[in-house]
């Protein structure tokens, strides 16, 4: 690269400062090539986009900053640069970078989110991203624990079903799109999204001794093909409690043949003090065993 001289390299400093005042950069962003991204960040508890959302991007490469350092560093120079949502959740910039980064999208209220390896391409074309879903904090009163459902575009509807005991009787519960927050059950399905990506938000506001049960079935395709396609789309389930991010799934491999549901985790009560099982397996439930979706 030619050199340029150092009063040059001052004017091209206060150029950068003036113009580019939505995003910071490092001293390595001269050497980097622009380009444009776009994308929505969702809000949790209502599936719309949340307003004031900051995305900040560091080099994959280098040490990011840790996250109960974040909610103080979000615009802070280790950052190669800075974008903010608008109104409606969405960002849009021309300001963008090429190149493989570590995102970490914080907002008031919200946990912050990290996504490793997020890769910025030269053709804006490649640079519309999906909606990525930042989950609400679990404040006093809010609920002792969170469940979040993300997917992608296909297919169109996932649903998340949650059975679990009740308080002072042999029968269950379940939570599902039929039944969002169910007598006696102190659990609430906050978000039915049916138009792809999710989210579907639980929160389970107080336990009750005795055995939940949270699965996800491909309404889509109540076909024994239809764990395939739950594996395939991609799915995540979070979990979170009033510390934060706790566990993460992803759909684990399956074959074309294993049912239409997920059955992703149990959580075993006792005495008020829960504890979470992993089971991460695939059955058939079929569209007869699940209510009709109006």
């Amino acid at each position: 690269m030619k050199k340029t001289r150092p009063i040059r390299i001052a004017i091209l400093a206060m150029i950068v400062a003036v113009g580019f005042s939505s995003c910071s950069k490092d001293s390595s962003t001269p050497d980097r090539q622009k380009t444009s991204i776009t994308g929505q960040i969702i809000n949790s508890q209502t599936g719309e986009g949340l307003a004031n959302a900051t995305l900040s991007f560091y080099d994959a490469a280098s040490k990011s900053p840790a996250l109960n350092d974040v909610q103080q560093t979000a615009t802070s120079s280790s950052a190669v640069f800075v974008i903010h949502t608008d109104a409606n959740g969405f960002y849009n910039s021309t300001e963008a970078y090429v190149g493989t980064f570590t995102l970490i999208i914080i907002a008031d209220n919200f946990y912050a989110q990290t996504i490793n390896n997020f890769v910025i391409s030269l053709d804006p074309l490649e640079n519309e991203f999906d909606p990525i879903t930042v989950v609400q904090e679990l404040g006093t009163g809010d609920g002792v624990l969170r469940i979040v459902l993300t997917w992608g575009l296909s297919p169109d509807d996932l649903d998340s079903h949650l059975t679990g005991p009740i308080s002072g009787s042999s029968s269950r519960f379940h939570m599902y799109y039929g039944d969002s927050d169910p007598i006696s059950s102190n659990v609430n399905l906050d978000v039915d999204d049916v138009t792809s990506y999710g989210p579907e938000t639980t929160t389970i506001l107080s336990y009750t001794d005795g055995v939940y049960r949270y699965s996800v079935h491909n309404y889509s395709n109540s076909d024994i093909t239809g764990a395939l396609e739950i594996y395939q789309s991609p799915t995540t389930v979070r979990v979170f409690n009033n510390t934060g991010l706790i566990k993460t799934y992803t759909a684990p491999v399956t074959t074309s043949t294993s049912g239409d549901t997920w059955v992703v985790f149990e959580i075993n009560v006792s005495n008020g003090t829960p504890t979470i099982v992993d089971k991460n397996a695939y059955t058939f439930v079929g569209s007869d065993d699940v209510a009709k979706k109006k």
